[in-house]
């Protein structure tokens, strides 16, 4: 995408000292609020490999978790096991991993971001993608 031309000197384009902006320090400028725009929104894919890579890095050892099979398809935690701890549905926890997470109350994504021992910065990227989701088309 072409960059808009810049724009001509005027009053706006000074320093709070007086001195003119450069055109370098136009340009960054320009690219600073760009870059703080609105967030772009959340898909369900994102959503869905968040939720599916933190699952898989914790083991059913760190809850004691009883395991009923040595045989498990998938690293990490089980959909099921994760809502059971988190104290939330399986329907609920699985339409969360399916990217519908929009409507989901901050009591259950702290309860999820608990058991996915998230970090402060995973935690926050959880509530982003839940705030700039998509809202679920209407039945």
């Amino acid at each position: 995408m072409p960059q808009p031309p810049l724009p001509e000197q005027n009053e706006l384009d000074v320093w709070t000292d007086g001195r003119p902006f450069s055109t370098t320090e136009q340009t960054e400028q320009r690219e600073h609020d760009e870059s703080h725009r609105l967030p772009k929104v959340s898909t369900k894919k994102e959503v869905r490999e968040f939720l599916i890579s933190r699952r898989a890095h914790i083991s059913p050892e760190q809850f004691e978790v009883i395991r009923y099979d040595q045989d498990r398809r998938v690293p990490g935690l089980r959909r099921r096991e994760v809502a059971e701890l988190a104290g939330v549905s399986l329907n609920d926890y699985s339409r969360l991993e399916r990217g519908y997470i929009r409507d989901a109350s901050p009591s259950v994504l702290n309860a999820v971001a608990e058991v996915l021992q998230l970090s402060e910065v995973d935690r926050d990227y959880l509530f982003d993608l839940a705030r700039t989701a998509p809202s679920p088309p209407s039945s």
